[in-house]
């Protein structure tokens, strides 16, 4: 009588030719083992670009079915789940870095930034490898808000595009420097059609006044400077480069952190701002003053703080501050309409 091979209880044929090799018991935990390796396999081959996908699709569908527009999304609907802004993160809310990746601004915004990262993302994963590519699309987004933050602390901004464009620098700087075992030619067509996205989105974003460019900008950046120091690491033998990806993305986490602060320090006015803009909610308007003169004194060209300064002053009944506040707004931009209509209402009503 034969014996199962896993534990050598023998084995039982209730048939003529009935070949057994494991007992009931042993046969049972082997297939829970294949299922088990089956179902970590299929994780392992799931691309991280898919997820984050979904992730993004995932994250519209919740906003929408808690009353978001999904054609239009108002400012405070954005801002309520998570969109970057300086008042708000530069005042502690540092993990709006963070979530302003995975919000869009209505389902042409998500799916036009969905396609395009499909298309690079399945590149650079290929490129990377999973767990790196998944770094260099957190840290390229991260970049992109830093960047925008030091350019404009009052814009708010959302969406996946500064990681698409960081993916996009790290794909160009990583296909041209590295030593990669693929033809010159096959190369050069793959770094063109790159190069041509990240110059033809560019272009679109510095025509249309309400697309971030500075934040597509800093995503780019920071991804060419990612994908410069990943070149030599994709040069070695596979089995040798996580240790040169491990002290990249580290290094690229500690410059961040840096930049981090020292926004913080150079765009400090937008927390005055933000202080100033919640107290004339509380119409608390002696406190908002003080706040607002306090980021005026700190960032004197920001004509947005002035509009709200001469906002606190005309609730506070001190008609001659707002009017000087209004016209130094519209020194600053001259195409700001609410400061013009607020400088003739109150100028209409002075004696």
């Amino acid at each position: 009588m034969p014996n199962c091979k896993q534990c050598g209880t023998p084995l039982f044929s209730y048939a003529a030719g009935d070949q057994q090799e494991y007992c009931p018991s042993c046969l049972t935990k082997i297939r829970e083992q294949e299922r088990q390796v089956s179902t970590a396999e299929l994780f392992r081959r799931f691309p991280i670009t898919t997820g984050l996908i979904a992730i993004n699709v995932l994250v519209f569908v919740i906003m929408v079915l808690n009353g978001v527009s999904p054609i239009e999304p108002t400012t405070e609907q954005i801002l309520r789940w998570g969109a970057q802004y300086g008042p708000l993160t530069l005042n502690g809310d540092w993990w709006r870095l963070f979530s302003s990746m995975f919000l869009h601004n209505g389902v042409i915004h998500l799916g036009l930034n969905m396609w395009c990262l499909w298309n690079l993302g399945l590149l650079a994963e290929s490129l990377y490898g999973r767990w790196t590519f998944l770094a260099i699309y957190l840290a390229t987004g991260i970049g992109a808000d830093i960047f925008s933050l030091s350019w404009d602390a009052l814009r708010i901004s959302a969406g996946a595009s500064g990681a698409i464009f960081g993916l996009a620098g790290a794909l160009i700087t990583g296909l041209y420097f590295a030593r990669l075992a693929v033809p010159r030619s096959q190369l050069a067509g793959m770094i063109r059609s790159v190069v041509i996205f990240a110059g033809l989105n560019l272009a679109i974003g510095f025509g249309i006044k309400i697309i971030d460019n500075m934040a597509h900008l800093g995503g780019l950046v920071t991804g060419l400077a990612v994908g410069l120091a990943m070149a030599p690491v994709l040069s070695r033998p596979r089995e040798q480069r996580q240790t040169g990806k491990l002290a990249v993305i580290t290094i690229t986490a500690v410059v961040l952190a840096g930049a981090v602060f020292a926004v913080r320090r150079a765009q400090d006015y937008a927390v005055y701002f933000g202080r100033g803009d919640q107290l004339i909610q509380q119409r608390d308007y002696p406190a908002a003053i003080a706040q607002l003169k306090e980021a005026a004194a700190r960032k004197p060209t920001a004509p947005l703080v002035q509009l709200l300064l001469g906002e606190a002053y005309r609730m506070n009944h001190d008609p001659s501050n707002a009017i000087a506040a209004y016209r130094r707004a519209l020194e600053l931009k001259p195409d700001l309409e609410v400061a013009r209509a607020r400088l003739r209402q109150i100028e209409a009503a002075q004696p």
